[in-house]
């Protein structure tokens, strides 16, 4: 498999790691210090594209950068 793309959120706390099968796509998500404790399989980028987004950013709250 193939990794396509990696998805990173809470300031560093959490990722999401999608990787290409053979007419699916995995997402291998947890922890930074263990991402891959769980995993999902789609059957489309987009679904898997999803699933990451929301997974890195839920719970996340903006951040106003000092000027």
């Amino acid at each position: 498999m193939k990794d396509i793309a990696t998805f990173v959120g809470q300031s560093g706390k959490v990722m999401a790691v999608i990787y290409e099968g053979a007419g699916f796509w995995k997402v291998n998500y947890g922890e930074s210090d263990n991402p891959h404790s769980f995993s999902k399989v789609f059957t489309t980028e987009e679904e898997a594209t999803q699933f990451a987004s929301e997974f890195t950013s839920k719970g996340s709250k903006p951040t106003l950068l000092s000027e």
